[in-house]
Parts: structure tokens; C-alpha cells; sequence
């Protein structure tokens, strides 16, 4: 599918749509996405997804919630772009500017994050149209939340629960998805 076939699904930032009216507008064309999923995935990052994710088909995703410990997500969870998380987690470490953000005060308080990050269930190794490969549970989104809980992790004297919650998206099967109904949008 073309990204041109996900129009439907593109934030109207232009005419100060906020996510309320984004997610009446879309769900019915992604009933399987669950509400806070689409708000971080679709809504805050719409051209990056529409850019990496497609061919995962968005009709043949499951999202579910799990609790995992602390330490499976430090020895399972990777990011495509390793690099930047371990620059954000210096970052976080040494400038008041992360600590003082919205998201590093809360998770300074909270010792998690605000919202749970997006992980693919890569239980079929899968890769990356360009044929790079993805980790057994890649992160998908959520980059920033990551790089602070390693963060909060290296130095004990910051709190960090010992659960943390998940969206883990698993493809149920990966073919062409079939287009998204264009219908009347209300």
C-alpha cells in the first residue's frame, strides 16, 4: 500500500485538530488500534510511522498491555536506533533540562513512564523493507522513555519501580493489507 492510501489517517494539524477530534475521526478506520496507541503513534508522529511502518499493515496488528519486570527490559528491548538512546540517556543523566522536562520530572517522581512505549513482538524475525534487521522486540516507539529508564536504572539513588507496563504489537500475518475504507468521515 502507498503512503497516499493513509491520507485518511493524517493528523489535520492545519486546522488545529486536537486528538480527540483526530481519534472520533480515524478509529473507525483502525478499530484494532487501541486509543492511546494511535494518540502516540498516529497523532504525535504520523509522518515518521506512515514513513517505517506501513508494511506491517496496520488492519493486521494486535496491540496488548503487559507488565514486565525491570531487568527483561533491560536485557530485551532494542532500538533501531541505539545510538540516540544512549545519547539521550547522558542527556538525561547530566542536564537539568531532560530531568526538568514534563516527561523526566514524572518519571523521576514515578520511577516509570507516563505512558507505555511501543515494543513489536518480533517472535518471526522480520526485517525492515531495506532488509535491516529488528531486534526479537524492537521498540517502536518511545524512544526518549527508554533512554531515561536506563538512566534511572544506573543510578540507584533515582527511584524505578521494579513493573513496568507495555503495548506489545504483534503482526498477525503480513500480506497487503487490504485500503482503508475512504468512506464519509464525520
Amino acid at each position: 500500500m502507498t503512503t497516499n492510501n493513509y491520507s485518511i489517517l493524517e493528523p489535520l494539524y492545519d486546522s488545529c485538530e486536537d486528538f480527540e477530534q483526530y481519534y472520533r475521526r480515524v478509529k473507525k478506520h483502525l478499530p484494532n488500534f487501541p486509543k492511546s496507541v494511535m494518540k502516540q503513534w498516529l497523532f504525535d508522529h504520523f509522518q515518521c510511522v506512515i514513513n517505517q511502518y506501513t508494511w506491517l499493515g496496520f488492519a493486521n496488528l494486535s496491540f496488548h498491555r503487559e507488565s514486565w519486570p525491570t531487568d527483561k527490559i533491560l536485557n530485551k528491548i532494542k532500538a533501531w536506533n541505539e545510538p540516540a538512546v544512549e545519547s539521550w540517556k547522558q542527556a538525561f543523566f547530566i542536564d537539568p533540562r531532560f530531568q526538568n522536562s514534563s516527561l523526566g520530572k514524572f518519571m523521576l517522581q514515578e520511577g516509570t513512564w507516563p505512558e507505555p512505549p511501543l515494543i513489536l513482538n518480533n517472535s518471526t524475525s522480520l526485517h525492515m523493507p531495506d532488509n535491516s534487521v529488528i531486534s526479537r522486540w524492537e521498540l517502536i516507539e518511545g524512544h526518549h522513555r527508554l533512554a531515561y529508564f536506563r538512566s534511572l536504572f544506573e543510578k540507584p539513588e533515582w527511584p524505578l519501580s521494579s513493573e513496568h507496563n507495555l503495548w506489545i504489537i504483534t503482526p498477525t500475518k503480513l500480506q497487503k493489507e487490504p485500503p482503508i475504507d475512504h468512506g464519509t468521515i464525520t
